[in-house]
């Protein structure tokens, strides 16, 4: 169930390619679509993580715990991506730091509520957006966030590949290399070079 839910949202984000170019100079644009749109991946990825929390770990204590208490136990934080999209032209194509805490938390003025407490990048964007929609649209409602958003529910889901996102492993034998494999391709690997 989720994971068709995962398609129909990713082809809402391919779809947004024809009408924004995925680049560099376009990551900082925000619009409504694409805030709404990361509402309903944080939506998903909120049911998904508390789903397989409840299945995979905590199967003698029903009780319900708060999404960001699951991504430890199942070890989100040791999962990487890479984007290999052709529509897709943003500086970052690995994602290998969405389950790890990495920036401030930041309300959408900028503020940071309680001192140096660390956040996951695209947890600023859901809080702001789900409790300051409008306020916070011009920071978080991008396509900056919108692929975090979109990477965050791609690794919890644990799919091997998709039409923009992929698992991928260095190559043993040139490190120079990552191995992954693109949608459609099960059988044939691809490799693209690391740049330094």
């Amino acid at each position: 169930m989720f994971e068709e839910i995962y398609k129909q949202i990713e082809a809402e984000v391919i779809k947004i390619a024809y009408q924004i170019s995925i680049d560099e100079n376009q990551k900082n644009v925000y619009s409504l679509n694409i805030g709404e749109l990361q509402l309903r991946i944080y939506t998903q990825l909120e049911a998904v993580l508390k789903s397989k929390y409840l299945k995979d770990v905590n199967i003698s204590n029903k009780k319900k715990p708060y999404y960001d208490e699951c991504i430890k136990p199942l070890g989100l934080q040791n999962k990487s991506i890479l984007v290999y999209w052709v529509n897709y032209h943003l500086e970052k194509i690995f994602y290998d730091d969405v389950y790890i805490k990495t920036v401030n938390r930041l309300m959408e003025d900028g503020v940071t509520p309680n001192g140096n407490d660390m956040n996951y990048k695209f947890n600023n964007a859901y809080q702001n957006l789900r409790h300051s929609f409008e306020r916070s649209l011009k920071v978080y409602g991008t396509i900056e966030y919108l692929f975090e958003a979109l990477a965050a529910l791609f690794i919890a889901l644990d799919i091997n590949s998709s039409q923009i996102f992929s698992k991928y492993k260095i190559d043993s034998t040139d490190s120079d290399k990552v191995l992954y494999w693109a949608k459609g391709t099960s059988s044939m690997c691809l490799s693209m070079e690391i740049k330094k």
